[in-house]
């Protein structure tokens, strides 16, 4: 054999080595990349209502799966169907976790139909939350919702009273105090505002020009406050008269 030959099977001997060896290495490299990549933890921030065991079971993200294998869009998607959800943000962060972003809608009233219901500020239908608080409730309206829970209400009433009620938290400190619930009497086509869940007094609000109403409203009962007068002696304070106030 000669010399030739022999220096050729040496070099294809050691290409076959380095192939060997380069094989191997990358393997090594890609193997360990897939344990680095893989998902460790799952962070779930902004939720209140809705539970983060919850919010992660609506996602098909399990431990152990490649991080790069994660369908960010369609996993917010899917926590979107949530009603009390109404965004989410899904983000990786390497080298092993995922955190989402959820942002809540906040009940601003309960409402009294066939079951007690919630509505955002924007008159979303909600569920009932775990936790009631001090959301005043709106009752006395004959309707049923032929919507889903996270969709919006168009009802006028249900739409009125809800107005009442988020005029009072921005602008009506005294009446936002005391207001529990907006009653709406069919009998005399008027709104019935209840303070402190008591009937004394009943306060009659009418149906229209509401944001007057409570204006005047809110001025008698700083009036009322100066004075030392006790409202609850009080049957009822009437409002539906061009600027006065009624009581009996």
């Amino acid at each position: 054999m000669s010399e030739q030959n022999v220096r050729n099977k040496q070099l294809l001997y050691l290409a076959s080595l380095v192939t060997v060896l380069l094989i191997a290495f990358f393997s090594i490299v890609y193997a360990d990349s897939q344990f680095l990549f893989m998902v460790k933890s799952i962070e779930i921030q902004g939720n209140h209502e809705v539970p983060q065991q919850e919010i992660a079971a609506m996602t098909d993200i399990q431990r152990g799966m490649n991080i790069f294998d994660v369908d960010i869009d369609a996993n917010a998607l899917r926590i979107r169907e949530n009603p009390y959800i109404w965004n989410a943000r899904l983000s990786r962060v390497f080298p092993d976790r995922i955190q989402i972003q959820v942002y809540e809608r906040q009940p601003q009233a309960l409402l009294q139909l066939d079951r007690i219901y919630a509505l955002d500020r924007f008159a979303t239908l909600l569920p009932k939350p775990s936790e009631i608080g001090d959301l005043p409730i709106i009752t006395g309206i004959d309707w049923s919702p032929h919507g889903s829970y996270g969709e919006k209400v168009t009802h006028p009433l249900v739409r009125s009273g809800l107005t009442v009620i988020q005029l009072s938290r921005i602008k009506y400190p005294l009446i936002k105090e005391a207001l529990t619930e907006m009653h709406w009497d069919r009998d005399n086509d008027s709104w019935i505002a209840v303070f402190n869940n008591s009937k004394r007094p009943l306060i009659y609000c009418g149906k229209e020009n509401l944001d007057d109403r409570l204006n005047i409203l809110q001025n008698y009962l700083a009036e009322a406050e100066k004075d030392n007068i006790n409202i609850k002696n009080f049957q009822y304070i009437d409002l539906r008269y061009q600027d006065q106030v009624v009581v009996r």
